[in-house]
């Protein structure tokens, strides 16, 4: 899978610490330091990896990562986060929103479509070709992501946050601000949509 390179991961928290530098160092933040510098080596590649999924673009997928980053800070610091994997999808989720409502020019529901299916699909797939054996194996991924593409805005987020980053329906209902039951149903009705879309 492709990593954030070294230079970009500084670049993150580089743009966090110029926020946030004078209160990043006071001592009464400590624990709040610590459970950040765990989420951030945890998350990040996963949130570069969403965003980058949603809008094709390295170096805006980039600067959201950097953005929730420092709002993630910012609500530590206040102790306003309970659950921080969760917390940080969210926020790097109505980041990719606002990107969109900035464009105008395509429509909020279909973020994610700046390029056709089979374009978006190779390049996602570029980031698992290493954890992926055999060329088999990641054809058939890039298959199953090209068909993912084409269901409904609202199956194809829910599939990705459950199959691709792994996240509970609990999880995903912290992100997206929907019922737990709603998820599992979306999960399922997703899954019988893409089946039927691989013919299996």
């Amino acid at each position: 899978m492709e990593k954030l390179t070294l230079a970009e991961t500084y670049a993150i928290m580089s743009k966090y610490l110029q926020v946030n530098t004078s209160t990043y160092m006071k001592p009464h933040l400590k624990q709040a330091q610590k459970i950040f510098e765990k989420a951030y080596a945890e998350n990040t590649d996963a949130l570069f990896r969403f965003a980058y999924y949603r809008i094709s673009d390295r170096e805006q997928a980039l600067d959201i990562v950097g953005d929730a980053f420092v709002r993630f800070w910012e609500a530590l610091a206040k102790e306003e986060v309970r659950e921080p994997r969760a917390f940080l999808f969210k926020v790097t989720r109505n980041l990719i929103i606002d990107w969109y409502r900035k464009k105008k020019s395509i429509p909020v529901q279909d973020f994610g479509e700046t390029a056709g299916p089979a374009e978006n699909a190779e390049k996602f797939m570029d980031m698992f070709a290493g954890d992926l054996a055999g060329a088999d194996v990641l054809s058939e991924a890039r298959l199953i992501i090209e068909k993912i593409r084409t269901l409904e805005p609202i199956y194809r987020e829910t599939l990705y946050f459950r199959f691709v980053e792994e996240l509970s329906p609990k999880e995903i209902s912290e992100i997206t601000g929907e019922h737990t039951n709603l998820i599992s149903v979306r999960v399922n009705r997703g899954l019988k949509l893409l089946k039927a879309a691989l013919r299996i």
